[in-house]
């Protein structure tokens, strides 16, 4: 029956005008409901405030509603690989900061690298982001459906993944074979 009252609730035009405090088989079916539509995960602390926490929940169902489940985390690689390929990134955009004041005459061109840089830093803070196991199940969500936005679904669903930086764009890199 709680159950049936939580989807329900959720399904409301509008946030309904409930009490703040709820028998425990109200908070046990509004944390279950959470927990099977992915917006809260088992460690995730919830407040004493059972309004509050059905308002959470239903916003986040609500723009979560298209995003990819959690499952779909498999396929991109660990955190701290995407972390280093993040740093790298922010290397990579600080060079083409300083490139900018040393070359102003190629600004333009330069601009433009450091445009495609960033976005590429998005997709894989993205992907980082989404396969955290410390992050909020809400957060990953919406980063997996930040990352299928960015590199579109194509892509995503092949699990392809764009290069960290654009290396089509380096200059004078010599590759040396042994």
């Amino acid at each position: 029956m709680w159950h049936a009252f939580i989807l329900s609730m959720l399904l409301w035009p509008n946030d309904p005008a409930l009490p703040t405090q709820m028998p425990p088989e109200a908070w046990k079916a509004l944390k279950e409901v959470a927990l099977a539509l992915e917006i809260v995960g088992p460690h995730e602390n919830w407040a004493t405030d059972f309004n509050s926490e059905l308002r959470y929940v239903r916003r986040h169902w609500r723009v979560l509603r298209n995003a990819p489940p959690l499952a779909d985390c498999a396929w991109l690689p660990a955190p701290t690989f995407a972390r280093e390929l993040c740093c790298f990134n922010e290397g990579y955009q600080a060079h083409l900061q300083m490139q900018r004041v040393i070359y102003p005459h190629r600004a333009e061109q330069i601009n433009e690298i450091l445009n495609e840089t960033r976005q590429l830093y998005v997709i894989w803070d993205a992907a980082r982001r989404a396969n955290s196991a410390t992050e909020a199940w809400a957060l990953r969500r919406r980063m997996l459906l930040r990352l299928r936005d960015s590199i579109g679904d194509e892509a995503y669903y092949r699990g392809e993944l764009p290069c960290w930086v654009p290396c089509a764009r380096f200059d004078g890199i010599v590759v040396v074979k042994d």
